[in-house]
């Protein structure tokens, strides 16, 4: 694309309008790339195709839009996600274009999930995403502008009915993709621990197990369940921390107080919870 005057601008639009018109048909190729039968290679051709087309295009919303629809089928498979672990540094730049686009619903869902795929498979991507500061902020403030946009609260009833399509359903179920990324990035150990020691995170699990019942949310709550359940693994240092004063982050912020009491309420309700699955997980 060329960027001088008019003529520039003109180009750079059909240039555009050719990338959505042309990722829209590659989201065909990379549904028979992820199917059975499919050789590796298509799917990991089609990942790099879009993997480069997200990195040349970061601004460009309905074409990042298409993208992330293909790369959602890509990462059913587990030879297109051993291709985007080979892909240093992809993770994170899809995790910066979720970010950059966090308004954009659908996009940002597209792409929870298919970080949430990469990280449930993984080891590398775990490693990549965990092990870097940048990311875990960045998740977690996705993650509270969605728990912000879901309307949380005394409206959780109003919400669980609202049409799958409207903005309130819609950041639950980002919510939901956010939470599953957590949990699995817990699962590193060095992630794990960074994690639980910011008081933020307690604040957000505490907020969205108290505003929502597995009746009206269920794959929420258990997805939140399962990032306390992870997070609150790292107890290291907490009972120090304490006795070093309220200055000191250190150890598990879920383990300390105020923290500790609601923790303990929500683990507590998951196991009285007639559900089979929530019991297992708190």
């Amino acid at each position: 694309r060329v960027a001088c005057g008019d003529a520039g601008r003109c180009q750079a639009a059909a240039g555009t309008e050719a990338g959505v018109k042309g990722s829209t048909a590659l989201g065909h190729i990379a549904g028979g790339a992820a199917g059975a039968g499919a050789g590796a290679a298509s799917g990991a051709t089609c990942l790099h195709a879009l993997l480069a087309a997200v990195e040349a295009n970061p601004e460009e919303q309905e074409l990042l839009l298409n993208i992330a629809r293909c790369l959602s089928k890509l990462s059913t498979d587990s030879r297109c996600l051993s291709a985007l672990e080979a892909a240093r540094g992809a993770p994170l730049m899809l995790l910066r274009t979720a970010e950059r686009h966090c308004c954009c619903g659908p996009l940002l869902l597209r792409l929870a999930f298919v970080l949430g795929n990469a990280t449930t498979c993984s080891n590398g991507v775990r490693k990549e995403l965990g092990g870097n500061p940048e990311a875990h902020s960045m998740l977690l403030h996705l993650l509270q502008s969605q728990v912000d946009a879901a309307a949380l609260g005394p409206s959780t009833q109003a919400a669980a009915a609202a049409p799958a399509h409207a903005p309130t359903a819609q950041a639950q179920e980002a919510c939901t993709k956010l939470l599953r990324l957590l949990a699995n990035l817990a699962m590193n150990a060095p992630a794990g621990r960074a994690l639980a020691a910011r008081p933020e995170v307690a604040e957000l699990l505490g907020r969205l197990l108290g505003s929502f019942c597995f009746e009206a949310a269920g794959e929420l709550t258990l997805n939140a369940v399962a990032a306390l359940s992870n997070l609150a693994y790292y107890r290291d240092g907490c009972d120090e921390s304490e006795q070093q004063g309220a200055n000191q982050v250190r150890g598990c912020c879920l383990w300390r107080r105020p923290q500790r009491m609601q923790c303990t309420a929500c683990r507590l309700w998951c196991l009285l919870h007639q559900s089979g699955s929530m019991p297992a997980k708190a």
